[in-house]
């Protein structure tokens, strides 16, 4: 029964693409992040604290390949690899996460459209703070609305609203050694988010509330 159900629903899927203008398009995101945070002395005779500094890069990127099934419809893949560094408190970490999305858009003008995406989104994380490893995933189902502007027959320019989105996150910790044995049970937690959506890192900003991505189709 399971697999006539399956194979009904790749028939269907087919018979969905065959009778509709599919096209193919490829895009993506690209960040670079550098903060730098320097204290001010302080010395009133009876306290001093001595300048200090905070400085953290963060570098990710996320290529992007989907199908347009029509001019309103879009399913997408998308593999992102994040990179932080933060020299101050000696933490590096890197986060790997694959996601599958689907959007339909709603024309405004000639030009723009507003869409709502929904997705599910999978990252692994790993942390070294000190000589301790935070191993870290993530699985999350998103809903977010956003505006995407044609530039050209072939180029276009979309912008999300994480801090507008609705989320639902379930998370897996465990800490581990340098050698990467497990020190304690792994902890699990649940999460619903209105607003900022859960990212590898866990560095919600402004770059994070609002997505920006260019994206080509064939």
């Amino acid at each position: 029964m399971k697999k006539a159900i399956m194979t009904f629903a790749a028939i269907l899927g087919f018979s969905v693409m065959a009778n509709a203008e599919v096209g193919f398009f490829i895009g993506g995101d690209l960040n670079y992040k550098t903060h730098t945070v320097k204290t001010t002395p302080f010395n009133d005779g009876k306290f001093e604290k001595e300048r200090t500094t905070w400085e953290y890069k963060d570098f990710a990127i996320a290529p992007t390949i989907g199908i347009s099934i029509d001019e309103t419809w879009e399913i997408g893949l998308s593999f992102g690899i994040e990179n932080y560094n933060d020299k101050t408190y000696e933490e590096n970490s890197k986060a790997y996460s694959a996601e599958l999305y689907g959007s339909r858009y709603f024309d405004l003008t000639d030009k723009l459209s507003w869409f709502v995406e929904a997705g599910a989104c999978f990252s692994h994380a790993m942390e070294l703070e000190e000589e301790e490893y935070a191993k870290e995933r993530i699985l999350e189902f998103y809903i977010e609305p956003g505006l995407c502007y044609s530039l050209s027959d072939h180029w276009s320019l979309e912008l999300s609203f994480d801090f507008l989105g609705l989320g639902y996150s379930m998370y897996w910790d465990e800490t581990l050694d340098d050698a990467k044995n497990p020190i304690d049970d792994k902890k699990f937690y649940k999460n619903f988010d209105f607003g900022c959506t859960t990212s590898p890192g866990n560095i919600h900003d402004l770059s994070e509330a609002v997505g920006l991505s260019l994206y080509y189709e064939f």
